[in-house]
């Protein structure tokens, strides 16, 4: 019993000895490495800030935030022009002022007596030979025509230009065997009231957008007006109708005139002088529409044009 006490005594100063040792060890340690730690100061942490001391005292002292950053500008494109619009009816285009147009038929002097003047560019003459008529007798009536019209009138038929020429008096004077007074007295005049001449034009367009004309036709119309007396007598016993020949003469003049006025206007040379006269007269207008005096070299640029009905619409541009 005595020995198991005697052990458990050791034992407790052994243990107590071990911890007395491990405290010395450990104040040795730290007065070893306390001296070495010195000359390296510790950093100096800055006390945690609160929500209210972070905040700046005077808002205006804040710095400005620094403006948003612009795009790129990209250069803007200069404007286009816009173009200007113009509806000429074709009848301003091929005459303009109608009031110096007419057709002029006769063949008295000789057959081109007969001539025209329509429009810009358009006129001429044609044949028109004079009328024969068989006398039981074996000699000749002669009958001649002579007349004027007066201006036209022009409407829109359709695609369409029609100009009527109107002659108020169309006489057909009439001459036995030969050109004398006594020839010129045995025959009486008999008269057309009333007779017509129209003109249709079918306007296009052409390679460069300008005005012309495709295709043209004529009619020619006159009724006779019939006098008491028709018969003449030669040698008092042949007879001569003054009045069948002057209806069988307009039969002659029929195709005469038609076939002369659409061949004329149709000629490659009647299209150029339409076209040279034409081109003055349109620049003049599009451009005092655009209020570019017309004095100016200025010129034009046809953006568009067409024909719609008898008119002629065009967009289009000046150029200085």
């Amino acid at each position: 019993m005595s020995d198991q006490r005697s052990a458990v005594s050791h034992l407790f100063i052994v243990t107590l000895l071990l911890q007395v040792s491990v405290m010395v060890c450990g104040a040795g340690r730290a007065n070893a490495v306390g001296p070495l730690a010195q000359v390296f100061p510790p950093r100096q942490s800055s006390p945690a800030q609160s929500p209210q001391q972070s905040a700046p005292a005077n808002p205006a002292a804040q710095a400005p935030a620094p403006p948003p950053r612009q795009p790129a500008l990209i250069p803007a494109m200069p404007a286009q022009p816009q173009p200007f619009s113009r509806v000429l009816p074709f009848a301003a285009i091929v005459g303009g002022d109608f009031s110096k147009s007419f057709v002029q038929l006769g063949n008295l002097r000789g057959p081109l007596d007969s001539e025209f003047v329509i429009g810009r560019g358009l006129a001429g003459h044609i044949r028109l030979e004079r009328h024969l008529a068989d006398v039981a007798n074996g000699n000749k009536v002669l009958v001649h025509v002579s007349g004027l019209s007066n201006p036209p009138t022009a409407t829109s038929e359709g695609g369409e230009l029609r100009l009527q020429y109107t002659f108020p008096s169309l006489q057909f004077k009439g001459f036995y065997k030969d050109y004398s007074n006594e020839g010129d007295g045995a025959i009486p005049d008999v008269v057309s009231e009333k007779a017509t001449i129209d003109i249709y034009f079918k306007p296009i367009t052409d390679p460069r957008g300008l005005p012309t004309y495709q295709s043209v036709w004529v009619v020619f119309n006159a009724e006779l007006k019939e006098p008491e007396k028709c018969r003449a007598w030669f040698d008092l016993i042949f007879p001569v109708n003054v009045c069948a020949a002057a209806k069988d003469y307009i039969k002659q003049l029929k195709p005469a005139i038609e076939n002369g006025l659409r061949d004329s206007l149709q000629h490659p040379n009647a299209r150029t002088q339409f076209d040279q006269a034409v081109w003055p007269y349109l620049r003049a207008e599009l451009l005092t529409h655009a209020g570019i005096n017309p004095a100016s070299p200025a010129q034009l640029q046809i953006v568009h044009a067409e024909v719609r009905g008898a008119d002629y619409t065009v967009s289009y541009l000046p150029r200085p």
